[in-house]
């Protein structure tokens, strides 16, 4: 329905899912149209800073060397879900250039580090949606890749209704799955450090708690808050405080009359477009 809209002339813009891709492709291939990737979600682990066996880094970081981002996002998500360590994609304002590769597969390395934590095996309760198909795939995978390193995750499914008061409540100590990305990048690293109003325990780290103090400073010039994003990512990834598997894409498709869509660079994180970056050109 969204790309008839967009063919018949009653919107400018449509957003282009999964689904339709052949479709949206063909519209691109006319050159009447054009479209523009944005990350809708953030697959990964959360990480309950509530339990004490994920207060230890090492633990932590054998979690992430034990995850094949890659092997996930093409295989298992079919390349609708960019391989990533890290909360923002390439050309974000709050993408962190040095921790590209960060994390990369190694199960030999979270073996050791679980031994550096004093464990040879440990195991975890986990929770996962019980009514997303791709976000059971997900969890089940990631459920055999930390299960091969020594660490066992219990998967329970659970509508997500139920999910973050029994995650909150100290029943679980990881949620398999998403998180909706947020327009505003500071809003959004808070959710990955549990410090919103539907999660308010905390980080697993204090270290990036510390780092996010000024994340929402108003008093901020534009270049500051910047740079106080990306030393709160730096922090979070470098921690290991949320597990990042991939980034969840879609497409935000424009007629070509539309200017302005590709510099929309704080909008189409989470889908959400700024509208003051856009304009219509006149037609001849």
């Amino acid at each position: 329905a969204a790309l008839n809209a967009l063919q018949t002339g009653q919107a400018d813009i449509a957003t282009a899912g999964s689904t339709v891709r052949e479709e949206a492709d063909d519209l691109v291939a006319s050159g009447d149209y054009y479209t523009v990737s944005y990350e809708i979600m953030s697959y990964g682990m959360w990480l309950n800073g509530q339990t004490e066996l994920l207060r230890d880094k090492n633990v932590r970081q054998a979690m992430m060397y034990a995850i094949d981002r890659v092997g996930i996002s093409e295989t298992l998500l079919e390349g609708v879900c960019a391989a990533t360590a890290q909360p923002f994609p390439e050309g974000h304002p709050a993408f962190v250039e040095d921790l590209v590769g960060y994390y990369d597969f190694d199960p030999d390395k979270s073996r050791s580090l679980l031994e550096e934590a004093g464990y040879d095996e440990i195991t975890l309760k986990g929770v996962v949606d019980a009514n997303s198909p791709d976000q059971q795939a997900h969890a089940v995978a990631l459920q055999a890749m930390l299960a091969d390193v020594g660490i066992t995750v219990e998967l329970e499914s659970r509508p997500f209704t139920d999910i973050i008061g029994s995650f909150m409540g100290g029943e679980f100590d990881v949620v398999l799955g998403p998180i909706a990305n947020s327009l505003d990048p500071a809003t959004n690293l808070l959710k990955f450090i549990n410090a919103t109003s539907t999660a308010p325990f905390g980080s697993p780290s204090d270290v990036v708690e510390e780092a996010a103090v000024d994340i929402r400073n108003a008093a901020l010039s534009e270049e500051e808050r910047i740079a106080e994003l990306k030393k709160t990512v730096t922090a979070l990834v470098e921690e290991a405080a949320w597990g990042f598997t991939c980034l969840a894409t879609s497409n935000h498709m424009a007629s070509t009359q539309v200017i302005g869509l590709e510099d929309n660079a704080w909008g189409p994180y989470g889908g959400t477009l700024d509208f003051r970056t856009l304009a219509l050109l006149a037609e001849d």
